[in-house]
């Protein structure tokens, strides 16, 4: 099929390997080599798999040109993108990969002269020098101003029959250029060090941070600001909505990566002089745009351009010197795994604000951060503790609402209640109730059974009795639900909170009233209704007309919890008339007996 196989030269393509081999073998229009791949592999090639590292092209290639499978890959851009981690989604069009031109490519004419074949470098999106001759490289015909291809490169003929290798190209005396390139010509060295500055440490990290900021540059700061280079000014247009030009010129961005490197290498200080100029633009949406992709940059090798902006925040917005003692909402809300929203509605962070460009940033100090781990670093929910405790949802909401459990803490978010509840804060609270534990005399009831007779909102009160040592109890260690305490003693307990809260504020809700006189709401409005008591709302009943109330009469209830006789008792007593009652369904008053208070005297 040829008469001529080549051997691979130095940083050579394997495109380039295959139009060279053409050229070697006296093909006029290099393109003809095509057909005879077409002829050995039975299918059309498409030249761009060739360089981009098409698995099945690249082997058929290999076999084509004679040489090794192994040396071909080395020779296509995929394989040092791998090399140096360097993604690109294959579910996509390869053009939108920003490491490499897609179909054109750089050269330069002096290297070209000296031995005619296509460099690797020579496509690499970064390059733009010859560190061996020290010129630019050139990406357009002097004459025609047409893009190279790697097979015009190969034939030293652009298009228009212009030699490419008699080209001038422009002498660089810049250091900073020099020294650029420098670290991108170590790409093709197998070598993936960096040592610009104390984070940029890899390869990866220098790519992919060099295409943030010379992608951002132009689209945040005035023209007038970006580095100008060698006379060469950044002379617009090289942005497709928010992302960089595939197409861009080589006069387009030698300023803007040459800047981008600047900004790494002098890190931070041109960074922040970057970030001054940013805040003069005028442009605040593709401002909003460039902080939403710093936002998204926590978690990843890019993390210190987000954080080193939030350090100019707090120095040059909130004037704070110590800008290490401090991290943003964002950050925090990763260390803590809670919502942002959450750590800003929580009492336990305070918040730092200020705000650039009309966009508002928040700052949570490093202590408060280390203080929650050390609090909330193994937590449960109040769902889980209602399971351990075998209580009621609204019983378990009232005990943590008023801090029974600290140092438990509540979040609200919206209309929702989070809770954050110390495991250890949940085993000091067993162990406290353990050295209370005790004998429980007289009447008893279960935990769980006590918070629905007094009020599902006295349920804290019952706990906090138990942990005080006045309401005695025994703890049940397996579910705090059912631990059994004493039914006449927290009936005083309560009784006492609740008449003096009412003497305090002049009324007493009904539903407490129905817990002391052991009676249903109905038979509160009967009372009512019948002037016995003095309803100053649909809530409340006023404290002087139940004063006056508990001065007249007594109901079974209260008989049974003064005298220790139980209510059925009372009322066999009654029927038997060895107590009288003032009031009942026999004095067709209501459905609910009433005493007098000389009834207590004969039972």
């Amino acid at each position: 099929m040829l008469l001529f196989y080549l051997k691979p030269n130095k940083n050579e393509s394997l495109t380039g390997l295959f139009y060279r081999t053409a050229k070697e073998n006296l093909m006029d229009n290099l393109g003809w080599i095509k057909d005879n791949f077409s002829v050995f592999s039975e299918y059309r090639l498409n030249e761009n798999n060739i360089n981009w590292g098409h698995p099945d092209t690249v082997e058929d290639v290999s076999k084509f040109l004679k040489i090794d499978l192994e040396a071909a890959n080395k020779m296509t851009f995929t394989f040092f993108m791998d090399l140096h981690d360097l993604k690109v989604d294959n579910n996509k069009n390869k053009i939108k990969c920003p490491w490499f031109l897609y179909q054109t490519t750089k050269v330069c004419p002096e290297c070209l002269k000296e031995d005619p074949y296509h460099r690797m470098d020579w496509s690499f999106t970064y390059s733009t020098i010859c560190s061996k001759h020290k010129v630019f490289l050139q990406d357009k015909c002097t004459s025609c101003n047409r893009d190279f291809s790697i097979k015009t490169v190969v034939n030293d003929k652009c298009i228009c029959g212009k030699s490419i290798s008699t080209s001038i190209s422009d002498t660089v005396n810049d250091p900073l250029v020099l020294e650029y390139q420098t670290e991108i010509d170590k790409f093709f060295l197998y070598d993936n060090t960096v040592n610009i500055n104390d984070w940029v440490s890899n390869s990866n990290v220098f790519y992919n941070s060099l295409e943030f900021f010379a992608t951002w540059i132009p689209q945040t700061i005035d023209c007038e600001d970006i580095l100008t280079v060698e006379d060469i000014k950044y002379s617009g247009n090289a942005i497709a909505r928010t992302r960089l030009k595939k197409t861009k010129t080589l006069m387009q961005a030698i300023p803007l990566y040459i800047h981008s490197f600047k900004i790494l290498k002098e890190w931070p200080t041109q960074f922040y002089e970057y970030i001054d100029s940013v805040e003069n633009g005028d442009d605040s949406n593709k401002i909003r745009i460039f902080i939403d992709v710093l936002n998204k940059f926590t978690g990843t090798s890019l993390e210190p351009i987000y954080s080193e902006f939030m350090n100019y925040i707090l120095k040059k917005q909130l004037y704070i010197n110590n800008p290490d003692h401090f991290i943003s909402l964002k950050q925090a809300s990763i260390i803590t795994k809670l919502k942002e929203d959450t750590i800003k509605k929580s009492d336990f962070f305070q918040l730092y604000e200020c705000t650039f460009k009309g966009i508002g940033f928040y700052f949570v100090n490093k202590n408060a951060i280390q203080e929650w781990l050390f609090r909330y670093n193994e937590t449960i929910s109040k769902e889980e503790l209602r399971k351990i405790w075998g209580t009621s949802p609204k019983s378990t909401f009232n005990i943590l609402s008023n801090n029974v459990l600290k140092p438990a803490i509540n979040i609200q978010i919206g209309s929702v209640q989070k809770w954050e509840i110390p495991k250890s804060a949940i085993e000091t609270f067993f162990i406290k109730l353990e050295e209370k534990t005790s004998e429980v005399n007289g009447a008893k009831i279960l935990l769980n059974e006590a918070f629905q007779w007094i009020g599902v909102q006295h349920s804290y009160i019952i706990i906090k009795a138990m942990l005080a040592g006045i309401l005695p109890f025994q703890l049940d260690k397996g579910k705090l639900g059912n631990t059994v305490i004493s039914k006449d003693i927290l009936f005083k307990i309560i009784r006492r909170i609740i008449l003096e809260s009412a003497n305090r504020n002049g009324k007493i809700p009904i539903k407490d009233v129905t817990f002391l006189l052991g009676v249903k709401k109905q038979d509160i409005e009967y009372w009512i209704n019948t002037n016995r008591l003095d309803a100053k709302n649909n809530i409340d009943i006023t404290y002087n007309s139940f004063s006056n109330f508990q001065s007249k009469y007594f109901t079974t209830f209260e008989l049974s919890m003064i005298s220790k006789i139980s209510s059925k008792s009372i009322l066999t007593k009654y029927s038997n008339g060895k107590i009288a009652a003032v009031s009942g369904p026999r004095f067709n008053d209501g459905e609910r007996i009433l005493f007098t208070k000389k009834a207590l005297m004969n039972l």
